[in-house]
């Protein structure tokens, strides 16, 4: 409500429409007030409550959690659908996925997530059911755009970044990395959201020719060692990803050899998974990360690409900014008319599209295996891990 100046100071209210309201604040969990409301939020972060629950509102209640090896959860009867049809539900904590696998073959669990490399070694394996499905989760490099960075000298060239792009072959990565499990990123919206364009303004297929057509109309030639320079500056530069994440080790390992074969010089860069949010948040001295991202059910991506992002703490690390990309953005998020909404997010894609200040270079693929004895799975983009609607109605045909 605000005041309007006047003689009479007559009151008149301001409505706002939030299109992904409740996408954003309709998904938090509900907390006991007699249990925690009298504490203060850092008490709240070191509550008993959080180790050992002592009140649900789940289809499963707390048991006990045994440190570094499983939680054990008993039915909850009072559960508002209703009584599950299981008398308890075990999560267990396993090393790997080659641990997860294993333990899906012996039966020692009933239901896990299977990692790419390791879908094939379920074959045969007449125990096991395999659901894959397209989720928004995703791959990505960003190039560093402030200008005041090495980074962003060498990114500013909208051509130099579609060249990138153009000198990847994306399909070759996700048969070789993903072993066939994702799929080729087109759109920075997922395939899985009601407003994705499945061909925007511009598409990206692997053309080494496309790509070093385009470094030359840039300014950026081939030296006698073979790497490109454009003023004295050579067209090299460092990409840091998460040691340890072999699927990301890889794909720096590909990317280094696509763009070398069209005379860039980029360097992987493994350091600590705290240390490289660090650097996309706060430090972002990098010159190109890689890492893993995921998109909630609406279809705004204001948290990416938005500017008022690119201050300290917004995911917006590597500087974009684009006053017609925030326009309609906002634009989006401020109207409720789905049809609307799904215009504005093409003429979105369509800039990104263009712009490729981050490519998306895969989606992946959900991918669980789950015991013939289980029935009542329902497995989707959306409730893969949180929350789980879904094991409210499992049940199991032996009875065990």
């Amino acid at each position: 409500m605000v005041r309007w100046p006047g003689a009479d100071l007559r009151r008149r209210q301001v409505h706002l429409s939030v299109a992904p309201f409740l996408s954003a604040h309709g998904r938090y969990g509900i907390l006991p007030k007699h249990v925690l409301g009298s504490l203060d939020a850092k008490a709240i972060n070191t509550a008993d409550f959080n180790t050992a629950p002592t009140v649900c509102n789940g289809a499963f209640k707390f048991v006990k959690w045994d440190k570094g090896a499983q939680v054990t959860m008993t039915r909850n009867d009072s559960y508002w659908a209703g009584a599950p049809y299981l008398d308890q539900w075990i999560y267990k904590v396993l090393p790997d996925s080659v641990a997860v696998t294993n333990q899906l073959k012996t039966g020692e669990i009933d239901i896990g997530p299977i990692d790419p490399g390791q879908y094939d070694a379920l074959n045969g394996v007449n125990t096991i059911g395999r659901s894959e499905f397209p989720v928004p989760i995703f791959t990505f490099y960003a190039y560093q755009l402030d200008p005041a960075k090495h980074g962003g000298q060498l990114f500013q060239d909208k051509p130099v970044r579609q060249a990138l792009l153009f000198a990847l072959n994306r399909q070759q990565i996700v048969n070789a990395i993903f072993f066939g499990h994702a799929s080729v990123a087109n759109s920075v919206e997922p395939p899985t959201s009601w407003a994705y364009k499945d061909k925007p303004q511009v598409l990206y297929s692997f053309d080494k020719a496309k790509a070093e057509s385009l470094l030359d109309g840039a300014g950026w030639a081939k030296g006698a060692d073979g790497i490109r320079a454009k003023g004295g500056v050579k067209l090299k530069f460092d990409m840091i990803t998460n040691a340890g994440n072999k699927q990301r080790e890889s794909m720096l390992q590909v990317m280094q050899q696509s763009w070398k074969d069209v005379g860039v010089d980029a360097t992987p860069s493994l350091i600590q998974f705290p240390q490289l949010v660090s650097q996309i948040v706060n430090t972002r001295t990098f010159d190109m990360f890689l890492v893993g991202f995921n998109f909630a059910e609406d279809p705004d991506q204001a948290q990416l690409w938005h500017s008022r992002n690119t201050v300290a703490g917004g995911f917006n690390g590597f500087d974009f900014k684009n006053d017609q990309v925030d326009q309609i953005l906002d634009q989006a998020v401020g109207t409720l008319d789905r049809n609307k909404r799904k215009d504005l997010y093409g003429q979105f894609q369509d800039i990104m599209s263009d712009q490729v200040p981050a490519p998306i270079i895969v989606f992946n693929h959900g991918i669980w295996g789950v015991s013939t004895r289980v029935q009542g799975t329902d497995f989707g983009p959306f409730n893969q891990f949180e929350p789980r609607p879904w094991n409210h109605n499992v049940w199991v045909t032996d009875g065990k």
